[in-house]
């Protein structure tokens, strides 16, 4: 504890000297000795502490270029790139803007990083978080490991996250909250575990993927100020607890998936008034008590499966109303279910796909 309090003391010593010198004139902050400098303070400094943050932020305004170089190598040596399928210019002494998957601005800021499907091998080192001109990061179909690094938090001009089919384990970190211009992120298909962050509500999020994983808790009813989304995909998580009524106010949702999960209790009537719905897969969960009639104000929709739950009564009219749908899913499961009319079992039978009772409700 001693030796820790030591070395922090240093290094906010370290930092103030640092911050303490002039501006560097554009000559001096192109310095490669200078910028050297600054770098090789970083790397002695933990990366939680205030002095990291003063530091990197100085960096940033006068080395940024070289701070994008530090963090893809920090990458490379984290994701044992020697092991890529592609690694070509990585580590060179060319511009780190012309290394497989890269993409500078004209400042020779790393602004696109894909390396999806590329054997990364490893766990995304915390560094990433200072690529602050960053809008694309993808890294799809890898074998990534370990947490996703709080610190993506920090990179405000993010725009895509594509992290899906890995092997990333831990919580969501809340801080994914902060970035204002994400519109994707696609996580889908890791070991992620732990509750939904309501953070994630803050978002402006276009698409939001985090089916196949190991995710517990409720679905957050934050979730319902996308007012811009147009997919939540949840499935085969562990996700327990009512569905949110809140989720009604999407109103740009056109793909709602929440099948293969442990939520209970009834389906909200509030999802009616997804007026631009287009799949609606509730299958594989708890769900009890009737059919809301209002699900038959969902115009758009095509594709609705409610089977393997426990619903029960009578199948209402209105959904009678669908006249796009074409696929139709209420068996297996819902064994108490039967239909209204004779008029909704002729429609429901005429669907191109069509799995449930025939039987009319006895009067």
């Amino acid at each position: 504890m001693e030796f820790s309090n030591k070395w922090s003391t240093l290094a906010v010593v370290l930092a103030i000297a640092l911050l303490a010198l002039s501006p560097l004139s554009p000559a001096l902050a192109d310095s490669p000795h200078r910028c050297n400098g600054l770098l090789r303070a970083l790397e002695r400094v933990p990366l939680d502490s205030p002095a990291y943050a003063r530091l990197r932020d100085k960096a940033d305004r006068e080395c940024g270029p070289e701070l994008d170089r530090a963090a893809l190598i920090a990458l490379y040596h984290s994701t044992h790139g020697d092991g890529w399928m592609n690694n070509s210019g990585w580590l060179s002494q060319e511009s780190h803007c012309t290394w497989y998957g890269v993409r500078c601005t004209h400042e020779g800021r790393v602004y696109v990083l894909v390396l999806g499907g590329n054997q990364l091998n490893g766990p995304l080192p915390p560094e990433l978080g200072n690529l602050s001109q960053l809008f694309w990061l993808i890294m799809s179909s890898n074998q990534l490991s370990g947490p996703i690094p709080p610190q993506l938090g920090r990179l405000s001009k993010l725009g895509w996250i594509y992290l899906d089919a890995n092997r990333l384990s831990g919580s969501i970190p809340p801080e994914l909250g902060s970035l204002a211009r994400l519109g994707t992120l696609q996580l889908t298909s890791n070991q992620l575990s732990g509750p939904i962050p309501p953070e994630l509500g803050d978002l402006d999020l276009r698409w939001l993927d985090l089916s196949l994983n190991q995710l517990s808790g409720p679905v957050p009813p934050e979730l319902g100020r996308l007012s811009n989304l147009e997919l939540l995909n949840l499935t085969a998580n562990q996700l327990s607890g009512p569905i949110p009524p809140e989720l009604g106010t999407m109103s740009s949702l056109q793909w709602l998936i929440l099948r293969d999960n442990q939520l209970s209790g009834s389906i909200p009537p509030e999802l009616g008034d997804l007026s631009n719905l287009q799949w609606l897969l509730l299958t594989g969960n708890q769900i009890s008590g009737p059919i809301p009639s209002e699900l038959g104000s969902l115009s758009q929709v095509w594709y609705l499966d409610l089977s393997h739950n426990q619903l029960g009564g009578p199948v209402p009219p209105e959904l009678g109303n669908l006249s796009n749908l074409q696929r139709l899913y209420l068996w297996p499961g819902n064994p108490d279910l039967c239909l209204s009319t004779p008029t909704l079992r002729d429609f429901f039978l005429s669907l191109p796909s069509y799995a449930g009772p025939t039987q009319v409700c006895p009067p």
